[in-house]
């Protein structure tokens, strides 16, 4: 089966995508920029925290790799990931499936391309959250249970495609707010290897649920409200 991922670069879609790569050797990666910017602040926000975090627990999972193959890699830093040029390598390379994690908002162009469509990874439940940060505003709204994961197809909109796979987080006494991006991956990761090995052995498009109730779609989160989400993580955390 033959893969195209379009993603950023950074630690946990490195590993993510050295993890697919490992499981599934036709997979090839698109990077892309994304520029968000915003007239309020949002961060830097636990920034060196996460990282350290990440550099110790990425290396020791499975000992994957934090560089990915230069021959994976159709283009490093594109601008615009629905562009011509784009379109044309991924019709080109003729894949099985698409899939993002973390870019801008694909269109048709390119989501109709492969044989069984694209599928994103959101950090994140739908049906409640949509967007960005959705790993932070349950915590804002003090919504626990609605930290979660969802596998979907992509369609027009953001977030709202048919939902192959969704399972919810359950955070430890000792997890800190800065652990939630290395959790949602580990999780979003063996998800997604799960369907990944089942459109390879089904050889057709799986069927998903419909989105029946959509999550109201959310921005960045201001920087200001990152601090409260994490005060209240830790009060709920004590609780437990």
């Amino acid at each position: 089966m033959k893969i195209v991922i379009l993603s950023t670069i950074s630690k946990h879609h490195t590993y993510f995508i050295n993890k697919i790569i490992k499981n599934f050797n036709s997979t090839y990666v698109i990077f892309t920029k994304v520029n968000l910017k915003k007239k309020y602040k949002v961060g830097p926000f636990y920034f060196k925290e996460e990282n350290k975090f990440e550099d110790n627990f990425f290396k020791k999972k499975e000992n994957i790799s934090r560089k990915i193959n230069k021959k994976k890699i159709i283009f490093k830093n594109v601008k615009n990931i629905n562009s011509k040029v784009v379109e044309k390598k991924i019709n080109h390379l003729r894949p099985d499936i698409g899939i993002t994690f973390g870019t801008q908002l694909i269109k048709k162009n390119i989501y109709n391309l492969p044989r069984f469509g694209f599928i994103n990874i959101h950090r994140g439940l739908t049906q409640f959250y949509r967007g960005l940060d959705s790993d932070l505003w349950p915590l804002l709204e003090k919504r626990f249970n609605r930290l979660g994961v969802t596998i979907h197809y992509i369609d027009e909109n953001y977030d709202t495609g048919g939902i192959l796979s969704q399972k919810k987080i359950h955070l430890k006494k000792k997890n800190e707010i800065f652990h939630l991006r290395y959790i949602t991956t580990i999780l979003a990761t063996e998800i997604l290897i799960n369907i990944l090995n089942k459109f390879n052995k089904k050889k057709y498009k799986l069927p998903s649920r419909k989105l029946f109730n959509r999550g109201k779609y959310k921005s960045s989160m201001p920087i200001q409200f990152k601090y409260i989400a994490e005060k209240n993580l830790n009060n709920y955390l004590k609780s437990l």
